[in-house]
């Protein structure tokens, strides 16, 4: 058994990527006797919801608390070196009592302490999930800050990149040493089943309505206002919409629904467990994504796994393959994205959700977690 650390988001943080680690840290643990330790950012306002432990296991987190600074702006040279104060200090503790044999730096807004984390001369992973990745490419990082964060990712002694889409973006600007190991769901948990009439009902949910849902964290790249403006052009009383999620801009969505007059359309059922989400989507007849930018899109292949028809933005990576398991439409063409709407409830895209289930297979939980622990135990073998 060999010991690891992961530096990495954990839930309560919003977002994809501390699902992901989450799932990936537990398989580890459980499949392939990996003995981890965690260390995680915690934010202020969910201070009360850190836990000592991951939920359900007797994995042991190390959480540093401090304020949060979007991973899509370019944070001051202050907060990355505070940030990366509490990270070695974090982790300084975790090694005083666990002899760690390999670091896996989970989300490259860590990346920043790998040089710090190198001096102690055990091999490190980098996994990228998107926002920073993204930035490299769209400006949003000074020059100055955006050579840095390359050589700090640099010096990991493997990227692992959870799409080929950000695996071209940082072979581009020059890192080599990265690996694809596509993002997984978890098909038994997602999988097509009856609508649960019980939660339809809950939901005020009539029997002739068209259920379209949304999954996201509600940040501006997640573009939310692109469905409120598509649900104006469908104008139709029965199609109804379940926003899921909660973030940044969900008070301005709320605003912008009660603006147009949509509030009998849309209902707000803000972040839920992740028990739940499946049920949602079973729920639902169109699930829509409508990212400017995505680095895999985990509800994507969540909802396809539940045979349901996606509809989403041409937002990085090649997800969908169009008129086959999904639609897609270009980012901010909420005619394009009404009108496939509209399609879809006139029956014209029925063999898709079966498609989409063929599709979905291929993107096990199971499969993922091992050639994680191959990676790392190759790693390991290097530097021993």
């Amino acid at each position: 058994m060999k010991n690891l650390v992961n530096i990495g988001h954990l839930p309560p943080r919003l977002g994809g990527s501390a699902m992901v680690n989450e799932e990936l840290v537990r398989g580890l643990s459980e499949a392939h006797d990996w003995n981890i330790r965690l260390i995680s950012h915690g934010l202020e306002r969910f201070k009360g919801m850190l836990t000592p432990t991951l939920l359900g296991t007797s994995i042991p987190i190390e959480w540093f608390v401090m304020d949060y600074f979007p991973a899509h702006e370019d944070a001051p040279a202050e907060y990355t070196q505070k940030k990366n104060e509490m990270i070695l200090n974090s982790l300084h503790k975790v090694m005083s009592t666990f002899p760690a044999d390999a670091i896996m730096v989970g989300h490259e807004c860590y990346a920043w302490s790998i040089p710090e984390l190198k001096q102690l001369g055990l091999p490190i992973a980098l996994v990228t999930h998107g926002t920073p990745t993204h930035g490299l490419g769209q400006g949003i990082y000074s020059n100055e800050s955006r050579d840095e964060l390359l050589r700090c990712m640099g010096e990991s002694d493997i990227v692992i990149a959870v799409s080929q889409y950000l695996a071209d973006i940082l072979n581009g600007f020059g890192i080599e040493n990265v690996h694809v190991i596509n993002n997984a769901i978890d098909i038994d948990m997602f999988s097509p089943r009856p609508p649960n009439q019980k939660l339809r009902a809950e939901l005020d949910l009539a029997p002739e309505d068209f259920v379209v849902s949304h999954y996201s964290n509600m940040r501006p790249i997640k573009r939310v206002q692109d469905l409120v403006e598509a649900a104006k052009l469908v104008r139709n009383e029965n199609f109804k919409y379940l926003i899921v999620g909660d973030g940044p801009c969900r008070e301005g969505i709320v605003d912008m629904v009660k603006a147009d007059g949509l509030q009998s359309k849309f209902k707000f059922l803000g972040k839920l467990p992740r028990k739940r989400i499946p049920e949602l989507m079973n729920l639902s007849d169109i699930v829509v994504s409508t990212s400017e930018r995505e680095g895999f899109g985990r509800s994507i292949r969540e909802a396809q796994a539940c045979g349901k028809v996606v509809i989403a933005s041409r937002s990085g990576p090649a997800l969908i393959q169009h008129g086959y398991d999904g639609l897609v439409y270009d980012v901010g063409n909420v005619d394009e994205l009404a009108g496939y709407i509209l399609g879809v409830a006139n029956n014209k895209f029925e063999a898709i959700g079966k498609n989409a289930v063929c599709t979905a297979k291929s993107y096990d939980l199971a499969a993922q977690v091992k050639e994680y622990s191959d990676v790392l135990n190759d790693l390991c073998l290097i530097h021993a």
